[in-house]
């Protein structure tokens, strides 16, 4: 039995220096042949033995299972290798490092561990692509999965009489996004002291647009992050010319939207609970701002007004006359003289003067804006930092 326990690990430093040697060769002109795990056994047989203490117990197991089940092993490693942050390899490289030799030198084994591991993952790329990408499928869309309740619920409608978006406000967001997602890029850059592309930042910008685009349709924060953290990647990878690595495009998936949705939905019921108190109560809790709901709603449909490009005249609400009906006041006035009336949360509608003025287009636009529209804002701000850090862990 020892002498089979013998053979089994001398098999798997062999597998795991052919993978390493195999890894190396194809980035020279000449790749070395390794097709099954045989060839690449025997390919180990001739390298230089590896800088490491001895294979752990995982190793050993894991590599006699590769052989025995090469495309179902293939498949566990891509739906491992689809969550963020390289939280699979890098678990994987330390618990390795401390079964070889306890806390003496770990960073050292972590580091000779993590380069076995990631060559792993290029052989199986490469000879098990569909097993490989299967299983990062698989693994990618249970993870989506269960960002449901990092999401939180999309309830509630607008009101009929809320004004749409216009081209000039989604352009302009666009415009937003794009350099949110250039700043994410470089303060990133900055702090890893790291000199990135003109392809990282026109990916980040791509990425930012596709992000400010999804607010606007007022996509939950944790999805829209998700898809924001795919497509940057795969615009980066394509715009600085290498081939599109999905594995690294579902991991930015996954980190992005898990951000995303931990900033919005605080967000999102911090307003949707946010009280109707007078300013100056003394009754205001700890934390709130030292406004109310209704001028929350105000100030964000201010915020609209110069994003439409027509921004507001500050001065007293004036009474407006609605023919057969009481006077209404309007929340603000636009430089165009267009009046404007501003509506915060689920419940919110107008009364019935404010209803005819709208009809008699007295009342020129209504803002009605939901909990989550301001859980969306904070997921489209926070979600690039889940990309940058799950970017930074793949590069260590």
């Amino acid at each position: 039995m020892a002498e089979r326990d013998a053979q089994v690990a001398a098999r798997s430093r062999d597998l795991a220096r052919g993978s390493t040697a195999w890894a190396a060769s194809t980035r020279t002109s000449q790749p070395a042949r390794a097709r099954t795990p045989q060839e690449v056994a025997a390919l180990g047989a001739r390298q230089a033995p590896l800088k490491l203490a001895a294979m752990s117990s995982r190793q050993v197991e894991w590599s006699k299972f590769q052989r025995e089940h090469p495309q179902l092993s293939a498949g566990l490693s891509g739906a491992a290798d689809s969550i963020p942050f390289d939280l699979a390899d890098q678990v994987n490289a330390y618990r390795d490092a401390l079964d070889q030799g306890g806390l003496n030198r770990v960073f050292q084994r972590h580091d000779a561990n993590l380069a076995f591991e990631r060559a792993q993952d290029r052989y199986d790329q490469t000879h098990y692509a569909l097993a490989r990408t299967t299983g990062q499928i698989a693994g990618t869309a249970a993870q989506l999965a269960l960002l449901a309740p990092v999401q939180g619920a999309v309830v509630g409608s607008r009101i009929s009489q809320a004004t749409g978006l216009m081209g000039r406000e989604v352009a302009i967001l666009g415009g937003v996004g794009a350099t949110n997602g250039i700043l994410d890029q470089a303060v990133a850059d900055g702090l890893q002291r790291h000199r990135g592309s003109v392809g990282d930042y026109a990916g980040a910008a791509a990425g930012g647009i596709v992000n400010a685009g999804l607010l606007a349709t007022r996509a939950g924060p944790a999805y829209s992050g998700a898809t924001t953290g795919a497509v940057t990647s795969v615009a980066q990878d394509v715009l600085n010319g290498r081939p599109i690595a999905w594995d690294r495009a579902s991991q930015s998936a996954i980190a992005s939207g898990a951000v995303g949705g931990l900033a919005g939905r605080p967000a999102t019921r911090y307003v949707d609970k946010y009280p109707s108190f007078t300013p100056g109560n003394p009754q205001r809790a700890k934390g709130q701002l030292p406004i109310n709901k209704g001028q929350l709603g105000e100030l964000a449909s201010e915020v609209r007004s110069y994003l439409r490009f027509d921004p507001p005249v500050y001065g007293p609400k004036r009474r407006v006359e609605v023919p057969g009906m009481n006077g209404i006041f309007p929340d603000h006035l636009t430089r165009s003289g267009r009046r404007v009336e501003a509506k915060l949360g689920e419940k919110a509608r107008l009364s019935k003067g404010q209803t005819v003025a709208v009809d008699k287009d007295i009342l020129h636009r209504v803002d009605h804006f939901l909990p989550r529209d301001f859980g969306a804002a904070a997921g489209v701000l926070a979600n690039g930092f889940g990309y940058q850090i799950d970017r930074w862990m793949g590069r260590k």
